[in-house]
């Protein structure tokens, strides 16, 4: 014998509970425990943006460290690269 069992309903049989065509849906959360959790949640989630988007950046000099010589075409690219940054 087989047993079923899909978000808490068991059914018994060699058939699947559900019709060709249709989709099991899990059930649905509700009431005011649920709305006031998803409230918490999206408020700290845009206090989190909100602090993000305060700080300057950058807040001190960035180095960019170059691993070859100076007047290599790298080297040479890097300072390009760190003037336009710099504007």
């Amino acid at each position: 014998m087989l047993s079923i069992v899909a978000w808490g309903k068991t059914c018994s049989g060699s058939v699947s509970p559900v019709a060709p065509g249709q989709y099991l849906q899990p059930p649905q959360r509700q009431g005011l425990a649920s709305m006031c959790s998803r409230l918490i949640a999206l408020l700290a989630l845009l206090l989190a943006a909100c602090a993000a988007a305060a700080q300057p950046f950058p807040g001190k000099p960035v180095r960019i460290l170059v691993g070859f010589t100076a007047g290599s075409s790298i080297d040479v690219v890097v300072r390009i690269i760190g003037q336009k940054l710099s504007e």
